[in-house]
């Protein structure tokens, strides 16, 4: 059996605290004091793939138990509704990107907040190339390889001049949109218009 990074849900964060992390986990996730924390995009994900033990009150969760807790039906909390589907768009928009070599981080707050709601107020992702990839870099304002905007696919797009303002707003990174559905994403470059 392959050793696994391990991590124990702390439902008042939101975050799920790494107890041992096996392999690179170094780009995930979020530190404070000296400790890793992981976003719930990153836990399903590394849940997912079978990288990632996840605990809760120190018993450790199969992945559908991990999967219904973080985005089941809890009523009176923000996952319930809409903002647990905005999640699993979230979760498998992220997935996609991490299969496929890219680091998923949140994005610097937009100068143009305007654009972002017209644009429907989408999950929003600073993507990097994981090779050469750094933390801090990152953290110092270093551009992403690009952005892109999360949408459900069996919902109609924003307009096109909302997304192209989306796009304005995110330059000089270019903006790429996501249409996820049942844990599939289907990716498209967003380009502004030729001045």
């Amino acid at each position: 059996a392959k050793a696994l990074s391990t991590a124990e849900w702390d439902a008042a964060e939101g975050l799920a605290r790494v107890l041992r992390g096996k392999g690179n986990l170094s780009a995930l996730g979020l530190f404070r004091s000296g400790q890793q924390w992981l976003r719930v995009e990153e836990v399903m994900c590394l849940v997912d793939e079978g990288s990632l033990l996840l605990l809760r009150d120190g018993q450790p969760l199969s992945v559908h138990a991990a999967r219904v807790m973080l985005l089941g039906p809890q009523p009176g909390t923000a996952f319930e509704g809409a903002a647990a589907a905005k999640r699993e768009l979230s979760i498998s928009t992220f997935a996609a990107l991490h299969r496929s070599g890219y680091v998923c981080r949140p994005p610097a707050p937009l100068a143009d907040d305007d654009a972002y709601r017209r644009a429907g107020s989408p999950t929003l992702f600073a993507v990097y190339e994981r090779r050469g990839f750094s933390r801090r870099a990152a953290e110092a304002g270093a551009p992403p390889t690009f952005l892109v905007a999360c949408f459900h696919a069996s919902e109609p797009m924003p307009p096109t001049d909302a997304l192209s303002a989306l796009a304005r707003a995110v330059a000089p990174a270019a903006l790429r949109c996501a249409c996820a559905q049942q844990g599939e994403a289907l990716f498209f470059d967003v380009v502004s218009g030729c001045g």
